[in-house]
This record gives C-alpha cells, sequence and structure tokens, in this order.
C-alpha cells in the first residue's frame, strides 16, 4: 500500500524570472462602421452635443436663480454604432477634467452596442467640441484616412444628454419611481489623490442631499476611483441629484441582508454536551489562528464555546447592539466552525484536537435587519475591530450572511468589492455563503430550480471563497415520515444552494466549493418542507438555558463547516499563506458521483468545454478532500510554491509587462516513463488576490475591475525550455525560434476546464490527463501577467506594485505501486514539516 500521510513538497525556489512581453493575438485595423456620408454624421453629432449642452446651460441658470443648487457641467451619453466599440481610452481628457464615468453594453454579436457616459465640465466644452470640429474639418478637405481623432468619432453612433435611466445600473423593475429607497450613489473621485480629498467630496455632495430635503448616510466606503454614499430618494429626487452635482458616476439599489431560519427545538443534550469537553484537546498554537464569525454574535455561555473564546475576542460595530447573539445564527455558526461535524465529535469516543480559537464580530441588529445601508463598509468595520486587536493572527473570516436580492448576475457591487479590499490588505481568509434557494416554487423543480437561484451579493466576490451546498444527509430515521422521501440523493446538490449559472461569462466561477448543507423532505401530498432533524446540521444553541443543541441548514451551515476546514488546514500548514490555503482547499475538490448523476438532468455535457463551465457554475470544483488538501502519497504528490511577481514597470515609453516565473520542477522522469501508457493526472491551482476597482467603469470587463491577472501554462511535450520561454513571450535576441514556434501546439484541448472557465476570477485550477511517458516531459510551468487597472490607470501610480501568487501542482496516477514521491522529494533538500494531527 503507498504511503499517504506525505507533506507536501515545496518548490518556490525552483522558478526562474524572465522579462516579459506580452503576444499579441494579431493586429491591424478595427473593422470600422459604414458611414455613407461623414460630413454629415458628424455635423449630426456636433448639433446634438450642441444641444445637450446648451439645455445644462439653461438649467444651471434656472436652478441658481430659484437659488437651488446646480452642477457646473454637462453629463453626456455616448452610444456606438451595432457591432463596434467604442474608443474609451481616446474619450476622456484628465487635463481639462473630461471624466468617462462608467461603460454599458448590450445585446450580443452584430447587435452588440456600448454606450459611455461623460461628465464634461462648461469650461471645457469647447475642447471636446474641438475634437470634432478638427474631424469635420479634415473630413471635408478630403483627408478621409487621416482624419483628426478617426478612432474616436467613426465609432460614435450618436451624443445625447444623459438622464436618471443611463445612471440606474440595476433592472429597470427596482426602479425607485415614485417611493424612495436606500439607493448607493457612486461618486467620481479619480482625479483625487488623498483620503481627505475623498472626504471633502462626499461632504460637499452630503449638503447638496440635504439642500434637496433627502436622507443620507454619514458611512461611506472608499475605492481606488469611486466611493460610495448611501441616500434615501426616489427617481424624482435622484434626478435632482443628477442636476445639483457635477460628481454622480452611478445609482445602485442598496442590499437588504437576508432572513434567517427560525430555530427548531431539539431535546436536550447536557450529558452528551459535557462527554465531549472531557475529550477536548486544545492545541498549545490555537491562538494563532482564529475564525472571525461576523454575524448576530455568538453567545460564549455555552460550554463548548467558552473555552475556545475569550471575552475580549468578542466585538460589535454598535455599543448599543451589545456582543451577544439575540437570534441564534451566530452561536449556530460557531458551533460548526469549532466542530465541523458536530454530531460526529458528539457521537465518538476519542479525542477531539482543535487547533484554533474563535472571534465574534457582531454587525447585524439584535432584532430585524440593518436599514439599507452601506453593507460593505459595515463589514469593513467588523473586521477592523478583530485585526486591530490580535493582528499577528492567521484569521478565516466566516460570513454567511447575504443580500435577498439577484440583480448583480456576477457583477462586482460594493459589498463584494469591500470583501475584495479586505482579502487584499489585510492577508486573510474569507469565506462568504453563495446565499440560499428558499422558494418552494424552485424546490419543486429540483434541480433544474436551483439554478434559477443566483449567487447572492456578495457572494460575486474574486477574493473570497464562495461556499454552496451538498447533501449526505438522505435517509429519514423519523418511524412518523416512513411515507416521505428526501429531495435531493446522496452526494447530490442540497436543493438550499444557489447556483453561478446565470453569471455573465467574464465574471468569476461560483461557487468555488460546496459542503453539507442540508436536505429537504417531500410529504406524499408533495408539500416539500426544510428543517427535519434528520434533514438537517447539528451544532449549538445560543438559548443555552433551555439547550445546547440546535440545528442549522442550507449555505449557511456549509460556509461554517468550510471555515473550520479552512482553520484545520492553517493549523496543519501555520506559515502557509491565505492564498494558498484557500488554493490547496480547491485543488483537493471533487464533484461527487451523486453529482455527476445530476448531469444529463440538469444538461451538463461534458463532451464540450461549455459542459464543464456550466458544471462549474453549479457544483463549484465540487466537495473539498483533507486528507488530500494536507497530504501527499506516494503515488499522489503536491508540488507548492508560494512567490512573488511584479507584473508591469514603469518605462520612458509608457507602462509595460514585467516578468514572468518560469519554473522547472523535480521531476519524476523515470518513474513516468516507466508508465508508459497508464493514465498520469496533472492538476494545477493558482491562487491570487486582486485589489478591486468597483463601479460600472471598472465593471465592463474583468481587466477593468481587477488591478492584474495571472495566468499559467505547461510546456508541451518535448519542448524545450527556450522554446517554451519563446512561446511563453519572452524575447530571446540571440536564436531564432521560428521554426520551434511554428510546431508548438497552443491547443487547449488537453486541459479538461478551458480556458473559458479556468481564467476568470483570480484563483484559477484546471487538469489534463495523458500517459506517463507524455507526462515525463512535461515539467515546465510558467505563471505571467494579464492586464488589470494597474496597468491602465496610470494615474494610479500601481504599475510598480508586487503581487503574491500560491502556485499547486498535483501529479497523480491510480497504480497504487508506483512512487512518483520520492524521486521528486530527493531532489529538494527537505520538505516541510507539518503539525500534529487535528
Amino acid at each position: 500500500m503507498p504511503r499517504t500521510n506525505l507533506p507536501h513538497i515545496i518548490v518556490s525556489n525552483k522558478k526562474d524570472a524572465k522579462p516579459y512581453q506580452s503576444v499579441g493575438r494579431g493586429g491591424g485595423n478595427r473593422n470600422r462602421p459604414t458611414i455613407n456620408n461623414k460630413s454629415t454624421h458628424v455635423q449630426s453629432l456636433i448639433r446634438r452635443f450642441d444641444r445637450a449642452y446648451h439645455a445644462a446651460q439653461r438649467e444651471r441658470e434656472a436652478r441658481l436663480a430659484e437659488t437651488l443648487p446646480a452642477r457646473d457641467g454637462v453629463y453626456i451619453r455616448i452610444r456606438s454604432f451595432a457591432g463596434h466599440r467604442l474608443s474609451y481610452s481616446k474619450m476622456e481628457l484628465k487635463s481639462a477634467n473630461i471624466r468617462v464615468l462608467h461603460f454599458t453594453q448590450s445585446g450580443e454579436g452584430d447587435e452588440r452596442t456600448e454606450e459611455a457616459i461623460l461628465f464634461i465640465p462648461f469650461g471645457s466644452v469647447q475642447r471636446f467640441l474641438t475634437r470634432l470640429e478638427d474631424y469635420r474639418r479634415d473630413v471635408e478637405q478630403g483627408k478621409m484616412d487621416n482624419a483628426s481623432q478617426k478612432d474616436l468619432i467613426e465609432y460614435i453612433a450618436s451624443i445625447e444628454a444623459a438622464v436618471f435611466d443611463q445612471f440606474w445600473q440595476d433592472p429597470d423593475d427596482k426602479k425607485p419611481a415614485q417611493d424612495a429607497v436606500w439607493t448607493e450613489v457612486w461618486i467620481w473621485t479619480d482625479d483625487l489623490t488623498t483620503d481627505e480629498g475623498r472626504s471633502e467630496r462626499l461632504i460637499g455632495v452630503r449638503d447638496i442631499c440635504r439642500r434637496l430635503q433627502m436622507d443620507v448616510k454619514e458611512e461611506s466606503l472608499h475605492f481606488a476611483e469611486r466611493s460610495v454614499m448611501m441616500v434615501y430618494a426616489n427617481e424624482d429626487e435622484l434626478t435632482e441629484l443628477l442636476k445639483s452635482s457635477d460628481y454622480i458616476s452611478e445609482f445602485r439599489l442598496a442590499k437588504s441582508a437576508v432572513q434567517f431560519f427560525a430555530d427548531l427545538e431539539p431535546a436536550d443534550q447536557h450529558e452528551a454536551c459535557q462527554n465531549l469537553l472531557d475529550r477536548i484537546e486544545i492545541d498549545d498554537r490555537a491562538d494563532e489562528i482564529s475564525i472571525t464569525i461576523l454575524d448576530h454574535g455568538v453567545n460564549r455561555e455555552h460550554p463548548l464555546l467558552n473555552p475556545l473564546l475569550h471575552s475580549d475576542d468578542r466585538h460589535t460595530i454598535n455599543l448599543d447592539w451589545g456582543e451577544g447573539d439575540d437570534t441564534g445564527h451566530g452561536t449556530e455558526m460557531a458551533g460548526l466552525a469549532i466542530f465541523g461535524d458536530l454530531g460526529a465529535a458528539l457521537g465518538s469516543t476519542e479525542p477531539v484536537y482543535v487547533g484554533h480559537v474563535l472571534e465574534s464580530s457582531k454587525f447585524l441588529p439584535p432584532r430585524g435587519n440593518n436599514p439599507k445601508h452601506l453593507y460593505g463598509d459595515f463589514t469593513k468595520r467588523a473586521i477592523s475591530l478583530p485585526t486591530i486587536q490580535s493582528s499577528d493572527r492567521k484569521r478565516i473570516v466566516n460570513m454567511a450572511v447575504t443580500a435577498d436580492d439577484d440583480i448583480d448576475r456576477g457583477r462586482p457591487s460594493s459589498w463584494s468589492a469591500a470583501v475584495d479590499e479586505i482579502c487584499h490588505t489585510e492577508d486573510l481568509i474569507f469565506m462568504v455563503s453563495a446565499g440560499n434557494n428558499d422558494s418552494r416554487d424552485l424546490w419543486k423543480l429540483y434541480p433544474e430550480g436551483n439554478l434559477l437561484a443566483p449567487v447572492q451579493d456578495p457572494g460575486q466576490s474574486w477574493n473570497a471563497i464562495t461556499v454552496g451546498a451538498y447533501t449526505q444527509l438522505s435517509q429519514l430515521n423519523d418511524p412518523d415520515l416512513q411515507n416521505h422521501e428526501v429531495v435531493a440523493q446522496n452526494g447530490q446538490l442540497s436543493p438550499y444552494s444557489a447556483t453561478g449559472d446565470d453569471f455573465e461569462s467574464q465574471w468569476p466561477v461560483k461557487p468555488e466549493v460546496v459542503f453539507e448543507g442540508g436536505n429537504l423532505m417531500r410529504a406524499p401530498d408533495g408539500f416539500i418542507s426544510a428543517g427535519e432533524d434528520d434533514l438537517s446540521v447539528l451544532t449549538t444553541s445560543h438559548e443555552i438555558d433551555q439547550r445546547l443543541f440546535s440545528t442549522t441548514w442550507a449555505t449557511s451551515a456549509a460556509t461554517a463547516r468550510a471555515s473550520e476546514f479552512a482553520a484545520r488546514l492553517q493549523s496543519a500548514y501555520p506559515d502557509f499563506w491565505p492564498e494558498t490555503i484557500r488554493g490547496l482547499m480547491i485543488h483537493s475538490a471533487e464533484w461527487t458521483e451523486g453529482m455527476k448523476d445530476q448531469f444529463d438532468e440538469l444538461n451538463i455535457d461534458l463532451s464540450k468545454k461549455s459542459g464543464y463551465q456550466k458544471a462549474l457554475k453549479v457544483f463549484g470544483y465540487g466537495v473539498p478532500s483533507f486528507q488530500k488538501a494536507r497530504h501527499s502519497a506516494d503515488n499522489s504528490l503536491s508540488l507548492i510554491a508560494e512567490s512573488e511577481i511584479q507584473p508591469f514597470h514603469k518605462t520612458p515609453k509608457g507602462v509595460k509587462f514585467n516578468e514572468l516565473h518560469i519554473y522547472e520542477l523535480p521531476w519524476p522522469k523515470e518513474e513516468l516513463i516507466a508508465l508508459a501508457e497508464t493514465e498520469v493526472k496533472l492538476k494545477v491551482t493558482l491562487s491570487y488576490y486582486i485589489e478591486p476597482m468597483p463601479g460600472s467603469r471598472g465593471n465592463k470587463d474583468k481587466y477593468r475591475y481587477a488591478s492584474h491577472q495571472l495566468e499559467f501554462q505547461i510546456c508541451n511535450p518535448g519542448e524545450s525550455v527556450d522554446e517554451f520561454s519563446l512561446r511563453m513571450g519572452e524575447k530571446l535576441q540571440d536564436e531564432d525560434y521560428s521554426e520551434a514556434r511554428q510546431r508548438i501546439s497552443h491547443s487547449e484541448d488537453r486541459w479538461i476546464y478551458g480556458i473559458n472557465s479556468r481564467n476568470s476570477g483570480s484563483i484559477h485550477s484546471d487538469c489534463m490527463k495523458m500517459t506517463g511517458a507524455e507526462m515525463a516531459d512535461c515539467n515546465l510551468i510558467a505563471i505571467y501577467p494579464k492586464t488589470g487597472w494597474w496597468y491602465t490607470r496610470n494615474s494610479q501610480m500601481k504599475y510598480n506594485d508586487e503581487t503574491r501568487y500560491s502556485l499547486i501542482i498535483g501529479l497523480s496516477t491510480p497504480e497504487e505501486n508506483v512512487d512518483l514521491y520520492t524521486p521528486v522529494s530527493a531532489e529538494i533538500e527537505m520538505p516541510i514539516e507539518i503539525q500534529t494531527e487535528l
């Protein structure tokens, strides 16, 4: 039998950093729209712009005459011809403070149109108009091919004044037509470089809101080029705000918190609780790793939680709320975050090792929901309290709270961007629930109904691990329920789980992983119910004077189980970065047989890459295996590299790509050759954090929201280091590898998930299978940068920043009598030591 409890092998020092220049996909001019009479067209654009400008001037004069606040510029809407793209970079003139506020697009293929909203100060109108006039002059003089500003103007179909509809970024049916609602007001701040400047701008906008007699919150969120504040207003009032302020970028509906399921009343379990207490063994270093519960608070008086939640590790963002748990949800999460499967711990007679502690940061009120508020701000405040107090702890954040709407479809929100920023700045792991399918109508359609329950905000976060739910609870033991049946079978998608099937293609695949979330029960008359004890997860109760145990379910339970998994893994590898723990969880995940049985029912066709993409959006990468995440084996090894890379750098000619990393891995070449035609599996996972750039300006595509992206590529069989380096974009001066380039395959066919699924988000995982003989030569892997706003937004001066990444390479074969591990570890001085089994 192969050894199965071996430490992973660290290969961080096996990389070679090389200069990098991105390899293009081909040049040439863009296809231009067909304009029959360019002179007539540009004259029409000039007239339309002039009309919008003069209307804005008259409006300003009228408002000032009535002592109303008035903006000092004009908001303009520019639309493209169908099937063509606008040149956004050419629209903006920062020296004249002409700003592109946001982009939108609609339609597909040849019917696809783009739209940009600009703000032009009255003092800069002539600068914008001159560009149109210069183009008109050149066209009328016959200089068609060299007309000034042709790459900007020939793609513009229309120019007109921008109104409220163009600033509203959520579905039309969510507009606050007559009734006021809490609304996110996004303020552009990309001309400001200090926090003081951003704060002063928001103070000015708040003053305008108060002059217009609108309720406004003091809290705000600040991002790289946008700040967000909250206003209680309807459409007419928001239109008044547009007429009054120069700094509006967009409007969005504020998010409200999800309603939690009611508690059940389980039997008293005092004796079992004491039995477990007697068997708990807390690791000496447990205080170095914590799970931070962001919720309604946690009741530390529970005997199972008290030893692991110190009194000074309970926090609240509002002292009037207290620190205790009034609803039960936070205490339920705490029990799962410590013990994982609490039922198994209670039923065992073995010692139970715990290698981490708890923190609680209360950011939800004792009763009801928060007002529709800035949840991103609340989340940041809730995280700041424990991180300030215990800054050296390795921290896993557990937030099983989502918004109860489905309007984002993967698009970043202020809340998800705040989560991304927390991960980027605070050096932690963030677990967020995918949200729940709580519709009885959709339960009846299981599993297709889950596809209609989209992952909820902030589950679209790039840097967080978004947790969905599956279930192994498929048996009803209550004799009174013999005529009932379970909705999901063993190993299948939990009926509670939201999915990312509705997400637009440019956004990350969500959820990434699934954990136990419970099941539903169907009565003989077809009625479906939730919360049956046999189909729920046992956990700790907050009402300790009445009962010590409760049950919970859905993606809240799954998220807490995921947090416990991550903390246990961090305890085993205390020096690993958060990016590595995150990567190992996803690297170890696999679909269950129960999930595979649902592929046909869900129209998932694995003969196509699109089928894998759909499966990932429903099941994530599957259920993580702690054994695989923690250990290598003789026939299944994991190589891990933690490194930093500088994606870009500033040169006299502008910002350029900077470097790529090529790893020449220690490799069991002879053992692989000996396997001949036996199948060998290679799995690669790349994990890193991005810095977010939220707002619809940043949401146009993934490269504008993310500071940067990284990708990986494996060499082809028989490909040399030099050939591989050339293919990956290195400029080699002394040799001509044109023939080698021609024979190197760029095909993605050998990867199972494929590039469209793999390269979204900030964690990329894929695998391939080939014969041992073919795999023997595949020991080169490259990590290289792709563009992002660090590259494009020079004003932010992030172009010389470095970023961390973790790379995990798994090599395995089903043959049990093969030792791939020993020859690789022999090339490494010493694999890392891991901690005592937990």
